[in-house]
């Protein structure tokens, strides 16, 4: 992969300093070709990584398919 961006937008109102929405960009650059016969079906999976050190998914991105340039809004 040539690159992965992550594009961060926080908002917060009033004084306590909480946060009141997330919005999360993913933009992939350059993937490698997966598919036989053609390029990839990209997806990002979130996972929560818990006391032990294992790992638990939280959330999968819908599928990209047939891209090496993916992006997920």
């Amino acid at each position: 992969m040539s690159s992965l961006d992550l594009q961060l937008e926080i908002n917060t109102t009033g004084d306590d300093g909480a946060v009141d929405s997330l919005r999360a960009a993913f933009y992939a650059r350059g993937l490698d070709r997966k598919d036989v016969m053609g390029n990839s079906d990209p997806y990002i999976v979130l996972s929560q990584v818990r006391e032990d050190g294992s790992r638990a998914p939280v959330w999968q991105s819908p599928v990209q398919p047939n891209t090496l340039n993916p992006q997920w809004p």
